[in-house]
């Protein structure tokens, strides 16, 4: 991890994203529910899938810890 150039303010960043991370699967839940409701399952999904393959992308090639937070925080998690 020496290569991502780490900073402590972010790692305790990192964390406390983790802490509200069952807040943020209700949010999804609710949001996921009413898309799956009113568009069509399948385009949520792939969709979903989607979004999820450029978060991993985006880590695979994160040149600073800043992307990880963002690739596989945000978008895969």
């Amino acid at each position: 991890m020496s290569h991502l150039q780490k900073k402590k303010n972010l790692n305790c960043k990192s964390a406390s994203v983790s802490i509200y991370y069952n807040k943020i699967i209700i949010i999804t839940a609710v949001v996921t529910g009413y898309l799956v409701d009113h568009v069509s399952a399948r385009i949520v999904m792939i969709t979903g899938s989607l979004v999820a393959t450029i978060g991993l992308i985006i880590c695979a090639f994160a040149p600073t810890l800043e992307y990880v937070i963002i690739g596989y925080g945000v978008l895969v998690g």
